[in-house]
């Protein structure tokens, strides 16, 4: 593997969780391979944790086509540098 390994947050529609865990499986993987430092998701935060800072230290993953709506667009949008 050349450089470092990344630290993603994976954006998902709730209606698209059992391709969650299938993607996961892999996530799990890559980690073991070291291409990957972290995989992080909303099973991460607890309730009324602030969440844009966190976002914003990891590569953002859309599973999702329906999260391009207004959370998943939140989520990209916190990721970006400012």
């Amino acid at each position: 593997m050349a450089g470092d390994p990344v630290s993603i947050f994976v954006s998902y529609s709730r209606k698209d969780e059992n391709l969650m865990r299938e993607l996961k499986k892999h996530l799990d993987s890559l980690k073991l391979e070291g291409w990957l430092s972290d995989d992080w998701y909303d099973g991460f935060l607890f309730p009324g944790e602030e969440w844009d800072h966190k976002i914003k230290q990891h590569l953002v993953l859309q599973l999702s086509p329906s999260r391009l709506s207004d959370w998943g667009s939140t989520e990209i949008f916190s990721s970006l540098p400012v």
